[in-house]
């Protein structure tokens, strides 16, 4: 059961990780910010803009954004695509921003990221979070990004292999663990590799059940229960966080 503490702490990361990223994407701007009269676009990469743990998300952002001079209607345009639950759509939505030639793309994580990375590497892109972004190939390190894409590093490969071993000092009876993960999530492929690794010390068997859409559900928790998995450890992503 979810505490009412842990959700106040989770929205109270989420709020200082946005502002945070408001101080990042001030940096593209800077070089025009004595243009008198000009408007910047903002495109927005996300998954359910209408759920409300989003809006809650996206107004601390707008928050940001107001306390350091950004204020939508005056001098930025935010523009949302959003892709309902489909991921297929990532990278149609990244296109149109493109093409709407955006000032600045914000990708809600990895999975959005990839998508503005295929549609421009000339448009700012800062990601909200990132679990792996050296590893999936999105930043060329930590302190030196490169390229056109920033933003705040999870590090899920550090994250993912602490999971497993916090979830079996909970159960420490479980011996099969199955681990759900989002094959069209590009930082889960290197945090996959960790928990592989960690398997091996802490004396368990990892089953990998990936799911990319909430009707494979049902079918991922069957195959787990037919592989008598005994713990689940899910790596968060856009179906499932």
């Amino acid at each position: 059961m979810t505490t009412g503490r842990a959700v106040h702490l989770r929205m109270a990361i989420r709020v200082a990780m946005i502002a945070a990223v408001s101080v990042l994407f001030a940096a593209p701007f800077a070089v025009e910010a004595q243009q008198p009269g000009k408007v910047y676009r903002v495109g927005i990469l996300t998954n359910k803009a209408s759920d409300s743990a989003e809006a809650r998300l996206w107004q601390a952002f707008r928050s940001g954004l107001r306390e350091r001079g950004w204020i939508e209607g005056q001098n930025i345009v935010i523009e949302f695509r959003a892709a309902e639950g489909n991921t297929a759509r990532i990278p149609e939505l990244a296109a149109d921003l493109v093409r709407r030639k955006m000032d600045l793309i914000v990708a809600r994580s990895s999975i959005w990221v990839q998508g503005a990375k295929e549609a421009t590497s000339a448009i700012p892109v800062v990601f909200l979070s990132h679990a792996d972004p050296v590893g999936t190939g999105h930043v060329t390190s930590l302190a030196r990004p490169g390229g056109n894409i920033t933003g705040l590093a999870v590090m899920m490969t550090d994250l993912a292999p602490k999971g497993l071993e916090l979830l079996i000092s909970a159960v420490p009876k479980a011996k099969r663990i199955a681990v759900l993960w989002n094959p069209d999530t590009p930082s889960h492929t290197p945090a996959l590799k960790t928990v592989e690794e960690a398997e091996r010390t802490l004396r368990v068997k990892a089953q990998t059940v990936g799911v990319r859409t909430a009707e494979e559900m049902d079918g991922a928790f069957a195959a787990m229960v037919r592989a008598r998995a005994q713990a689940v450890l899910v790596l968060g992503a856009a179906l499932h966080s």
